[in-house]
Parts: C-alpha cells; sequence; structure tokens
C-alpha cells in the first residue's frame, strides 16, 4: 500500500454548514465559475443575496487546482483567511471554503491505493464512548518525554505526509495499539485517505475502519471508542479479532478535518491506561500544525506569485515603445497599467520605409510569465515578419501559424494590426479577434470602419485565412486602440466600464494627450467606484491589464 497523500482526478465541494446544496464537482481541465448566475457552472439559489452572482472561480493549473475571488459583494473565506480579489490560491483536500451562507468543504473525488472504504455500520451509538473528559495530569512521565519530542518534530514538517508518518511512529511507540493510522476521512463518499500507518502482526492494505465510529467522533468533536465487551462487534464480520477501536478527532474550525484511527486485536493487547489523554494531546499538536502548514503554503503562493509578477512586467516592459513619440508623420502616445496580475497585452509602433509606419496591440491569453513570454514572442515575429515581407496578411497568417506549435491548446492571442502610408492617408488593417479600436475623424466623430470585418483570433485555426481591410485617413484624424482591459474594468457594483462610456471619455479630447489621459482617468474612476477627479489620476487595483494608445496622423506627405 501507498502512504502518499491521493492526488485527485476531480474534487468535489460537500456542505458543511449552511442550507441544503448538492455536493459540486470540479472539472479536473476547466476552469468553474461559483455563483448565482445562470452563466455559472457551480450555482446557488438565486435568492441567496450573500453570494454574488460570479462568486469565486476554481481553475487548474498544472497538477494544481485554485480557488480565487471575484470581487464579491461579501467576500471568500478559505481556512479563515479571506481571499484577495482574483489571486488564484492552491486547494487542497480537507479545505473550508466560506461563501455566503455555507461552508464547503474539498473532498476527493478519486479513490487510490491509500483509500479504503468506511464498513461496519456498528449497531447502535449505545456501544460508542465518548471520552469527554481527558486527564492529561495522568499522562507516564515518558509519554509525556514522547509527546514533548513529537512537538518538536512537527515543528520540523514540510507536507501533511511529513506529519502523518511522525505521527503515527510516536503513537506506535506510546500507546500499545497494534493498527495506528492518520486518515483524512470523507464521510460523503464514505471513503478514507489513509496518510500514514503503522500496523503489529496485519497486513495494511486488508484494514478496515469503521464509519460509525468515525462519524461518531465527527459530529462530537471528541475521543470516541468502542470496546468488545460491549459485544459491538459480534455482527461485524470485517472486524472480527478487533478489541477494541478508538478514533480521536482533529479540529479545526469547529470541524474535524483528520482523525487518528487506533485498535487492538487479539493477542496484543497492551494498551495503556493513558493512551486516550495521550492521542488527545497529539491530536491537539496536530491540528495546530495543520494550520500552521496551510498558512505556510498560502504565503508561499503569495510570494511566488509576487516574484513572478516581477518578472512579468520585466519582460512586458522590455517589448514596449517609449511612451510618446513621432513615427514618420505620425504622433502617438501610449500608456500600459499593469492589472492585479500582469498578462499579456502587447504594443509596438514602427517605420517600415519612408513612407509607411506599422502598429499594433494584442492581448495573449493567460496571466504571469507565460503570458508575458508569449507576448514577446508574438511581438518579435510579427516585427520581423512585417519588416521582412512588407505585407501585412502574409505576416499575420504567418504569426498565426507559428502560434499554433508553439501556444497551449486553449491558449490564444486576440490582435488588431495596421500599416498607415503616411503619403496617402491609406491604411490597411488586420483584426484577429481584438475589436477595441476607434477613427477619430477631423470633424470629431468617432467611427469603427472595422466593426464588420473581424476575424478569429491568432492560434484558434492555424489555416485562419487572414484578409485585410483598407480605410482612408484624413490629415488630422487619430486611430485609438485599447485593450480589454479598458472595456471590461468592473465597477464595484460589477458594471463594466463599456463602449459607451469610452466614447464618453474621448469626446471632448483634441489631441493623443488628451485620449489616453482622459480614458485612463475615467477607467480608474469607475474602477473606484465614481470615485472624485483627485484620486482617479493615481495607479489603482485593475482586473486586467490595461493598455491605450493613440496615433494622430498630423498631415499627409503628399498634401505637405
Amino acid at each position: 500500500m501507498s502512504d502518499s497523500t491521493v492526488i485527485p482526478i476531480a474534487l468535489r465541494l460537500d456542505v458543511v454548514e449552511g442550507p441544503t446544496l448538492e455536493p459540486m464537482v470540479l472539472p479536473p481541465e476547466t476552469a468553474s465559475v461559483l455563483g448565482r448566475s445562470t452563466k455559472c457552472s457551480l450555482r446557488t439559489p438565486e435568492n441567496e443575496l450573500g453570494v454574488s452572482r460570479e462568486h469565486c472561480r476554481f481553475q487548474r493549473l498544472g497538477s494544481m487546482t485554485t480557488i480565487a475571488d471575484l470581487e464579491s459583494r461579501h467576500g471568500t473565506v478559505l481556512n479563515n483567511q479571506k481571499l484577495t480579489p482574483h489571486v488564484d490560491t492552491p486547494l487542497k483536500v480537507g479545505d473550508e471554503i466560506r461563501v455566503g451562507p455555507w461552508v464547503l468543504r474539498v473532498a476527493s473525488g478519486a479513490a487510490s491505493l491509500s483509500t479504503f472504504a468506511m464498513r461496519d455500520p456498528v449497531g447502535s451509538d449505545s456501544s460508542m464512548v465518548t471520552i469527554a473528559e481527558v486527564n492529561r495530569d495522568g499522562i507516564h512521565r515518558r509519554r509525556l518525554e514522547l509527546l514533548l519530542e513529537c512537538a518538536k518534530q512537527m515543528q520540523a514538517v514540510r507536507s501533511e505526509d511529513e506529519l502523518a508518518q511522525s505521527i503515527v511512529k510516536t503513537l506506535e511507540e506510546a500507546t500499545g495499539f497494534s493498527v495506528i493510522a492518520f486518515i483524512r476521512p470523507d464521510m460523503l463518499a464514505e471513503e478514507i485517505h489513509v496518510l500514514g500507518v503503522r500496523s503489529t502482526g496485519h497486513r495494511t492494505d486488508t484494514l478496515v475502519f469503521s464509519r460509525s465510529l468515525i462519524r461518531a467522533a465527527a459530529t462530537r468533536g471528541q475521543a470516541v471508542k468502542i470496546n468488545r465487551s460491549a459485544d459491538s462487534f459480534a455482527h461485524t464480520q470485517s472486524l472480527v479479532g478487533v478489541q477494541m477501536c478508538l478514533c480521536v478527532p482533529i479540529m479545526d474550525a469547529g470541524a474535524m478535518t483528520h482523525c487518528l484511527y487506533l485498535d487492538c486485536r487479539e493477542g496484543h493487547m497492551r494498551i495503556q491506561d493513558d493512551a486516550a489523554a495521550f492521542c488527545q494531546a497529539v491530536a491537539d499538536l496536530c491540528s495546530l500544525t495543520l494550520s500552521s502548514l496551510r498558512r505556510a503554503d498560502s504565503e508561499m503562493h503569495r510570494a511566488r506569485m509576487s516574484e513572478q509578477m516581477a518578472t512579468a512586467a520585466l519582460i512586458q516592459q522590455s517589448i514596449l515603445p517609449p511612451t510618446r513619440g513621432r513615427v514618420l508623420h505620425a504622433a502617438y502616445r501610449m500608456h500600459v497599467e499593469p492589472g492585479r496580475f500582469i498578462a499579456g497585452d502587447l504594443f509596438d509602433i514602427f517605420a517600415l520605409d519612408h513612407r509607411r509606419l506599422a502598429l499594433f496591440m494584442g492581448d495573449v491569453s493567460g496571466k504571469g510569465v507565460p503570458a508575458a513570454m508569449l507576448a514577446a514572442v508574438t511581438s518579435s515575429y510579427l516585427t520581423a515578419a512585417l519588416h521582412n515581407t512588407g505585407d501585412l496578411s502574409l505576416a499575420v497568417c504567418g504569426l498565426n501559424r507559428h502560434l499554433g506549435a508553439k501556444m497551449p491548446e486553449n491558449g490564444f492571442v486576440s490582435l488588431f494590426s495596421a500599416m498607415i502610408d503616411t503619403q496617402t492617408g491609406e491604411m490597411t488593417y488586420i483584426d484577429a479577434g481584438h475589436g477595441y479600436w476607434l477613427i477619430r475623424e477631423p470633424s470629431g466623430r468617432l467611427v469603427n470602419p472595422g466593426e464588420h470585418v473581424r476575424g478569429l483570433p491568432l492560434r484558434v485555426n492555424p489555416d485562419e485565412p487572414y484578409e485585410s481591410g483598407t480605410h482612408r485617413l484624413d490629415a488630422g484624424s487619430r486611430l485609438i486602440v485599447f485593450s480589454d482591459g479598458v472595456i471590461e474594468q468592473r465597477h464595484t457594483n460589477g458594471e463594466e466600464f463599456g463602449m459607451e462610456r469610452i466614447l464618453s471619455a474621448l469626446s471632448m479630447c483634441m489631441a493623443p494627450e488628451d485620449d489616453v489621459g482622459q480614458l485612463l482617468r475615467a477607467v480608474r474612476r469607475h474602477a473606484l467606484g465614481d470615485a472624485p477627479d483627485g484620486l482617479s489620476d493615481s495607479p489603482v487595483d485593475l482586473a486586467d491589464d490595461l493598455t491605450i494608445a493613440s496615433i494622430a496622423l498630423d498631415e499627409l506627405a503628399s498634401r505637405a
């Protein structure tokens, strides 16, 4: 038998507190959103206003499943710690999540070699004895020494598995029981995950655990034992030969997450008088250690994410042009403001030859270092392809095929790219699933001439035939391009910024600096809940990267 932690194929959320709710299964390969909205794959009742419409998200990141709060009104609490919105935090079996009126416990939907069925519906509760008051003053001196040694060892453990192995070894030496197991029960599935086990004279792969005893310990929150003298095992074939069972719960926030399970068999009756007191003291130490391990995991994850975000920011900055400048007969202004997680926003503008300039803005799916690196790959490839071919369609189609070989299957890049002839004002463009751009005509009218000329995002279909559209710019026209972090930024009430607010913010702007500045301030005000203008000039906690660029064609060379 393996004593390793079970790696779940799928996780399940079981209700341990709150109104009746069916268990929710988290698909192992996809993201799942929990909330009241009909769009959520994990739905709570519509009338339960303690849960937001889109409350929290679960997703698989490699071999790890994470949870992130989605700016819910009342927050999401994991193991008594409130989650920071949009920060992915790892989940483990046994973790408890508070959402609205519910406390949900994470359970595994998978079995393994360390998973055992809970059997033996032992008669009635009358055969069980709750050990309500354990006399710790009566613990033998030698076992007190073992207890102190156990406490020292717990300070050095780095995982649930290490803790389990240390505990069963100590209990074997101190208690006299013939079977000792450190287990994580899943009461709804009626199975347990054995994290550590010691057995004297019995095969560990044939052990049976009493469902009734474990359930009683979980319900009562105290150590429970069954003696053969109560004739409690007479009808239970699977527990033949067992003289006594003891189950000691390991509690966290009033609920049992793990337990110590001990039994003794015929011919091995060496139970110490103070065994129950000793086991209860060990269980209390385990509770503190497990809580400390969870906090350490969370802190380590936050530190790792902070380091990754700093690296991603450096990558992102390395592929961006200066925030303002001139290219041929065009002046531009650009601003990038990172969100909570650095995403894959990219932008560049450069001269192709003495009369044509090229520019593009895109967004790589995903967050952090992987997205930033793919943004750098996308930017460098497209820049080189435009210089080499001088043809927008050839460059974008080549990039699409290149990304098809480099990106994961669920990844994509939305991209707006354009070439402008500064002698004629002719703009050739391709919109690959981006959609966020406007032309401000010299009259002040804002239009999107490519609204109905949009292809798929890059990498979705390696053979997508990206054909370019055209639009003639007059002298004094401005091209304004922005990322989805602008239009999708949410108000504190959950409402997106939207296109109407974009048009309103840009309505009175006279230059590229105004376009970028006014739109940036409007988004910040919206993110802060319509804050006063004084606050909207400071960086705020944005949900996603925000990129805005405005390019003004101030004259046409052929008319100069």
